[in-house]
């Protein structure tokens, strides 16, 4: 059998095909990532307000992101907050709004929380009360 004008068999992705195949298969792992994380945020902060330590928290700085999570504006705010038995301590936590309260968020402004009496800095808005 002569070989000499077969052509080789390519080794590797294929430029168009099985590299863009790749990539989309890059991308879809990453929203599935993504969405896993914020399952499992949603879930942690779920189980917080249910049995965090109540606490207050005063608004010292807002920042609005201009992301939206399932609907609800994301935004940045600078906190002290104050639970019992504890002196006031400064936190920094990124966190969703219900569209319903997005207007009271400024400086000044108080709000009710659920702290992990574990970790301190794991906190959580309780809208319903605030």
């Amino acid at each position: 059998m002569d070989t000499a004008n077969e052509r080789p068999t390519p080794v590797g992705p294929r430029p168009e095909g099985d590299a863009a195949r790749s990539e989309q298969s890059t991308a879809n792992q990453a929203i599935v990532d993504d969405a896993m994380a914020l399952q499992a945020q949603i879930h942690a902060e779920q189980a917080l307000l249910e049995s965090g330590t109540r606490g207050r928290a005063r608004i010292t700085r807002f920042t609005d992101t201009g992301v939206l999570v399932q609907f609800n504006p994301q935004v940045v705010l600078d906190l002290t907050v104050a639970v019992g038995g504890r002196p006031p301590y400064d936190l920094r936590l990124t966190t969703t709004v219900p569209p319903d309260h997005f207007g009271r968020l400024q400086a000044g402004a108080d709000l009710d929380v659920r702290v992990d009496p574990a970790h301190p800095q794991h906190v959580a808005i309780d809208w319903s009360g605030t």
